[in-house]
């Protein structure tokens, strides 16, 4: 029944679209191979540049047929739901039975088709997984409700209203049918720390293939011990010693060296292993920290987040043991296994129940485990999360003169942690003990029941000693999976954690390049523009309406920093726009790469900070384009030059992100200088005076006066800095009085 529903037709929203895909081959090939790609790289991976070099055409080729990648999944998106609504009215015509039809629909919703045995549509497992793992995406846009409007989640909707139906067939009076479906739904689309896990291994498969090659032959070379040793004794029961004899005991130390071979051949691949999963979550962590969307941010703390970053060396600890330990016990448990059915039927009859039992052992505690692993976790991190506080505050925390407000509040985090461990260590405890009585119970059957076969002359006497040092094989591995759930625990859990990393949305990236006209600064037009944050019940910007001209100076008076600091993260797309449009010579800012965009801007606002580097790192801030003769001249104007004297490695002295023994003077100015160098076309400066004497502030208004081919937005308080502006624009309660 493979693709049996491959030809039938849908149709997709029209404005979902530049040119119908499905009008011609070239359309055909970008929605296959855009399928397979989204799967394999993932939607921030995903360009159309690299789609247009698997298919072997042009990137604008695809643009004829999508604007945007933003645009493309969301057509894809659409598309699968139309399968599901397809396959939803195929499977449930015939059907009366309100009960069954919600059953199948649940099973639409949130299983994963197979081809062999459903009626599927051409390509609808690969994007399945791309819906689960990329859907969410399209909704952090400042698009959302155009998107809706012009019908783009209508077959959405249409479904979830269809299972709805079927719910109130059961139960008319249930009041959340809409939720639950939705609820359904998207609980579907969380990636399980299963998923994760395979997915960490997807790009190594080759290297876990050979691990498993290696396994499987030391498995079967350690099985060659109780044969040999079978061997081995009827010979010596024939009272001399052979060739057979002397070959015999060759052979078997030659399998115990060739297996210790493999294992360490293992070893070096899990090594290899490790050390690249540690490279690229560093590279995914340095890559997606920049790119977060602020919003995702809001009410997370990042520096605790980033430290889910450490859960990398649980995950390389647990995968040599995962990948050998448990691979070797599970395989010599199967292979034991197999060779203990060739002595007597019986013990066939005993495999069967040691797997079951295994089995039961798993599904019985194994979620438990997990959950309370989880648990445990989250308030280690709590801890951690507390004791960085008392660090970066600990002058705040010297001064108050408390110390027991620090020792009660990490007691209370430790009686949660603690609480948390012993219910994990109970779980593990209990399936610990099921290993030793059940270990206990198969010995003693074993035992009694192969002496009775000795004493009935069903096997002889070195068929049975073999026997039972096989059987102690598959007891110790046995032993072997129960003790490595621990570790399974750890290993999913830091997979979870790291997740909650990679899982934030990321910035899009995409849109038209920033005109490289360095000779004047932006023309910028602020129209109708309003922001709102659920922390304050007023708006934080109502209706803000103002037009700057290139090369202006404005300054802006605001009765509240966060008026002023919210309009510069618009403009600066740090944050969405939620209302209004901000345009930057004419172009609108949702439609422009914000990466280029921003290589054209300099900032001082109050969440600048200095980093861990030096002087001229934290001027430059690793921009390539920014030359140090640059560096040099900004430093000058400000009057940066003669504080740097100071140090005798000028400016490769490394500063402290603390600031420690800096003048806040003289990190106002580096902060400002990074703001001017790299010829901005905008620069967006907060409070510039702050810790200035009037002096330096003249130092300062001298060196914005002198900035060319630029337009600046200053907001200040100090009059001198607004007096040098050509206008000054006023806040008040977020709208613009003067």
């Amino acid at each position: 029944m493979k693709n049996l529903l491959a030809k039938v037709a849908l149709t997709i929203n029209d404005t979902l679209y530049m040119k119908d895909p499905n009008s011609s081959s070239l359309g055909i090939r970008i929605i296959k191979e855009g399928i397979s790609l989204l799967d394999e790289a993932g939607f921030e991976h995903f360009t159309f540049k690299k789609l247009a070099l698997r298919i072997e055409t042009t990137e604008a080729s695809v643009y004829r047929y999508f604007e945007s990648k933003h645009q493309f999944l969301l057509y894809l998106i659409n598309w699968y739901w139309g399968m599901i609504e397809y396959r939803l009215a195929f499977e449930t015509a015939n059907i009366s039975d309100a009960k069954v039809k919600l059953k199948k629909a649940i099973h639409l919703l949130t299983s994963i088709p197979d081809p062999e045995v459903e009626m599927v549509f051409d390509a609808e497992v690969k994007l399945k997984r791309v819906v689960i793992n990329e859907a969410s995406k399209v909704y952090f846009t400042k698009e959302v409700d155009k998107e809706n409007e012009h019908g783009a989640y209508a077959v959405y909707k249409s479904i979830v209203s269809k299972v709805v139906e079927f719910l109130e067939e059961i139960n008319p009076n249930y009041p959340y049918g809409t939720m639950l479906v939705t609820t359904i739904i998207d609980n579907n689309k969380k990636i399980t720390a299963l998923q994760r896990f395979w997915s960490l291994l997807n790009p190594d498969r080759k290297d876990i293939r050979n691990i498993y090659i290696f396994a499987i032959f030391g498995g079967l070379l350690s099985l060659g011990l109780p044969l040999g040793i079978q061997a081995i004794i009827n010979f010596i029961q024939m009272g001399q010693v052979s060739t057979s004899w002397v070959v015999l005991v060759f052979l078997v130390v030659a399998a115990i060296v060739f297996s210790g071979i493999m294992n360490i051949a293992q070893m070096r691949i899990t090594e290899n292993l490790q050390q690249r999963i540690f490279v690229r979550s560093a590279f995914e962590f340095a890559d997606r920290i920049p790119k977060i969307k602020m919003v995702e941010l809001i009410k997370r703390y990042a520096p605790e987040l980033t430290n889910r970053f450490f859960d990398t060396i649980t995950i390389q600890k647990g995968l040599s043991k995962l990948l050998i330990d448990f691979t070797a016990a599970t395989l010599q448990i199967l292979f034991g296994l197999v060779l203990l059915s060739f002595y007597h039927p019986f013990f066939i009859f005993f495999g069967i129940i040691l797997v079951f039992i295994l089995l039961v052992i798993f599904r019985l505690t194994t979620e438990k485990g997990f959950k309370s692993s989880l648990r445990e976790s989250n308030y280690k991190y709590k801890i951690a999360h507390w004791l960085e506080e008392m660090a970066y505050a600990r002058f705040s925390f010297k001064m108050a003169g408390n110390p027991e407000h620090t020792l009660e509040r990490t007691n209370s985090y430790l009686k949660e942690y603690i609480k948390s461990r012993n219910d994990h260590f109970r779980v593990l405890m209990q399936q610990y003990t099921i290993l030793i009585v059940f270990k206990a119970l198969i010995a003693l059957a074993l035992l009694v029941i192969g002496g009775m076969l000795v004493l009935n002359q069903t096997m002889n006497i070195g068929q049975f000693i073999a026997a039972e040092i096989i059987i102690l094989l598959v007891l110790n591995s046995v032993e072997k999976l129960i003790l490595s759930l621990e570790v399974i625990y750890d290993v999913l859990t830091a997979l979870e954690k790291i997740g909650q990393v990679t899982d934030l949305s990321l910035e899009n990236y995409e849109g038209h390049a920033i005109p490289k006209n360095s000779s004047s600064g932006f023309q910028l037009e602020i129209k109708g523009v309003s922001f709102d944050s659920e922390l304050y019940k007023a708006p934080i910007l109502n209706e803000l309406n103002f037009q700057v001209n290139p090369n202006e100076k404005i300054g802006i008076l605001a009765d509240s920093s966060i008026s002023y600091n919210v309009l510069f993260n618009l403009i600066g797309g740090i944050y969405d726009l939620q209302k209004g449009t901000i345009t930057l010579d004419k172009l609108p800012l949702g439609n422009l790469n914000v990466q280029e965009l921003r290589n054209t801007i300099g900032n001082m606002l109050m969440q600048d900070r200095l980093i861990n580097g030096t002087l001229e790192e934290n001027i430059s801030l690793g921009r390539t384009y920014v030359s140090f003769e640059e560096i040099q001249s900004v430093a000058e104007k400000l009057g940066l030059t003669a504080y740097i004297a100071n140090f005798s490695e000028g400016y490769s002295t490394i500063v402290n992100p603390e600031a420690h023994f800096i003048p806040a003077d003289v990190v106002r100015k580096i902060l400002l200088a990074r703001a001017l160098v790299g010829h901005p076309r905008l620069v967006m400066i907060e409070s510039p005076a702050a810790s200035l004497n009037p002096e330096q502030i003249q130092t300062v208004i001298h060196t914005l006066k002198a900035q060319p081919n630029c337009t600046m937005l200053i907001a200040t308080q100090d009059r001198n800095i607004l007096s040098m502006c050509d206008r000054i624009i006023e806040i008040k309660n977020g709208q613009l009085i003067a």
